[in-house]
């Protein structure tokens, strides 16, 4: 793994979601509108400070980068940001520069703009933000052999980088994607579950032991049946992939076609916009064994259509239902309801 490695700066701090600071640049042949002023600098958390601040972003139709900047401990200004489309709402922890700048900063890394400039052993990760944003770089160690990795873009089809963080020069470790209900830490299970019996190697550290993923196991006193998602910021139209989790001693069934419906957060209260598949018919109820998971249609959140706050998930499961028959005809002696936790969509740097 050798490759130099773009690095998506801006992804990382929009999930942070805690403090720091910078300044925007415009770039657009229309009229941006108001700039927007400078904020006084502000502590960045432990890691740094911040630089300048943003208030407002430009008018509809401009492109624009916002580019913040921490001041490390060491004196390396690192920066992050993005471009966006004056139409989007940029999100608040990009618009002011919020991100938290310990956990930007990371270890002390040498700035760089090619690998030429780094020592033997590192190359050169770009942070660049945007095609109007100077780009820019450190020089980070260069991944482990066999399977080190900063990004999942590092990692081969159907693996992912398990524990990877570019901001703070950490390194992950390719592993393969768990299947539904499988795990490798205890994030990759609700919140109500730890992941058990997972087994790799330490990150860099060659062994004999074999890569085998573990099963999400619910707490005691936790033995129900959960809708989960795996985050609570996506992306606007980004794949959302829920999983029920069957944690009970029998069987549930879910239906045969839409297994959920979607709500959003309107004038204060939920409000029910149903299921985001359409279904002919109601289906062959699915079995969820004991134990087991299962992984169901994705939810897909256009938020130029569906701009609110907040979203969340409602779906239905039922017991003591007859196998090989739809809800409506399996006979099943309850149906519980169920939510999964909220989340929110913002746009996605361009």
């Amino acid at each position: 793994m050798n490759a130099r490695t773009n690095v998506e700066c801006i992804l990382a701090a929009i999930a942070l979601l805690s403090g720091c600071g910078g300044s925007v640049e415009t770039s657009s042949s229309v009229d941006p509108g108001t700039q927007p002023g400078d904020l006084p600098d502000a502590q960045g958390g432990d890691g740094g400070t911040d630089t300048d601040g943003a208030t407002a972003q430009p008018d509809c139709g401009a492109t624009f980068c916002v580019d913040c900047a921490c001041s490390c401990p060491d004196g390396v200004q690192k920066p992050y940001g993005g471009c966006f489309d004056g139409c989007d709402t940029v999100p608040e922890t990009i618009l002011s520069c919020t991100a938290d700048c310990s956990e930007i900063c990371g270890p002390s890394m040498q700035p760089c703009s090619s690998g030429n400039e780094c020592a033997a052993g590192y190359e050169c990760y770009s942070f660049q933000q945007c095609s109007t944003c100077e780009p820019k770089g450190f020089c980070m160690p260069s991944p482990c052999d066999p399977d080190g990795c900063y990004t999942s873009g590092e990692c081969g089809a159907g693996s992912f980088c398990n524990g990877g963080n570019p901001n703070g020069a950490v390194q992950g470790q390719c592993l393969p994607q768990p299947a539904a209900g499988q795990c490798w830490k205890d994030s990759d299970c609700p919140e109500s579950a730890t992941c058990e019996g997972a087994s790799s190697c330490p990150v860099c550290q060659p062994c004999n032991a074999p890569t085998l993923p573990g099963t999400c196991k619910a707490a005691p006193g936790q033995e129900t049946v959960v809708l989960w998602i795996d985050g609570t910021v996506y992306f606007d139209q980004e794949l959302i992939a829920p999983i029920w989790f069957n944690f009970r001693s029998t069987a549930a069934y879910l239906p045969g076609c839409a297994t959920y419906d979607i709500e959003v957060l309107a004038n204060g209260g939920w409000v029910n916009k149903g299921p985001n598949v359409m279904c002919g018919w109601e289906g062959v109820a699915v079995k969820v064994p004991a134990g087991g998971a299962y992984e169901t249609h994705v939810a897909q959140i256009d938020i130029d259509a569906w701009s609110y706050p907040k979203f969340r998930l409602r779906g239905y499961w039922y017991e003591g239902c007859q196998d090989g028959l739809p809800i409506s005809a399996a006979q099943c002696t309850a149906a519980h309801e169920v939510l999964s936790r909220e989340f929110v969509v913002q746009y996605k740097p361009l």
